[in-house]
């Protein structure tokens, strides 16, 4: 479905959208539904799940207080951590890309971590996402939420493994506490038709793996993602 039929349809003002990090196609799948609500006339809050240690540079790239060149060497792409889940790809990077070119009407908060803090316990993290959405939101604008598709989850499905995950856990997601909040927030699901997600050359991510191992040469990163390979699938 085309975003701006689905704004005709609804007309709700924010969008929960849930991916499997680490594909070149679903990163392109938001660009594509961002380009259509600038389309549609509309000023637009992007909210992103980047991890709390790179939201600084982040935020710097997009406000020009950076170079390119010096971008290329910051902990995006020289993170301190041992893994990589494909959220600092060069496909995730095309989103921040396209966020600066439009900074004049898109507005990004990064909503990982509370007030410059992380969170040790999922449930604490979950909310804080939530609250950060709620900081920012506003009625007048679009809000998209982009994050890995477990956070997304509005409502229970016995037939998923994320509902059977965090019911083990005993905890909720970000989705069910913003539906709590925002009777009109509209839940998507980005799905891969066929073939493999993969974060870097060498690692197949596999949706039910919670990190893969980190690759440094992020100049071998390929995917091995077909085009056409995914779909946009409305939540209950």
């Amino acid at each position: 479905m085309a975003f701006h039929k689905l704004y005709n349809q609804t007309k709700s003002t924010m969008y929960l959208i849930g991916e499997h990090h680490g594909t070149k196609e679903m990163p392109q799948a938001l660009i594509n539904i961002l380009e259509e609500a600038l389309m549609l006339d509309k000023c637009i809050n992007l909210f992103l799940e980047f991890p709390s240690d790179i939201q600084n540079v982040l935020d710097d790239y997009i406000k020009d207080k950076v170079s390119y060149k010096e971008f290329l060497k910051t902990e995006f792409y020289n993170p301190s951590k041992d893994f990589y889940d494909g959220r600092t790809s060069k496909s995730m990077f095309e989103v921040i890309v396209f966020a600066k070119e439009h900074k004049d009407r898109i507005k990004t908060y990064f909503i990982v971590g509370k007030n410059g803090k992380k969170y040790e316990s999922n449930d604490g993290h979950e909310l804080a996402m939530c609250d950060n959405v709620c900081d920012h939101y506003d009625g007048n604008k679009l809000n998209f939420i982009y994050v890995g598709s477990f956070h997304a989850i509005t409502h229970e499905d016995e037939n998923d493994w994320c509902t059977k995950y965090y019911k083990d856990n005993n905890y909720l997601p970000c989705g069910i506490h913003l539906k709590e909040k925002f009777s009109n927030v509209i839940s998507i699901k980005i799905e891969s038709l066929k073939g493999k997600s993969i974060a870097c050359l060498g690692d197949v991510y596999n949706p039910e793996t919670i990190r893969v191992k980190y690759v440094k040469d992020k100049s071998t990163i390929k995917r091995v993602c077909p085009k056409k390979s995914v779909k946009v699938v409305l939540q209950k």
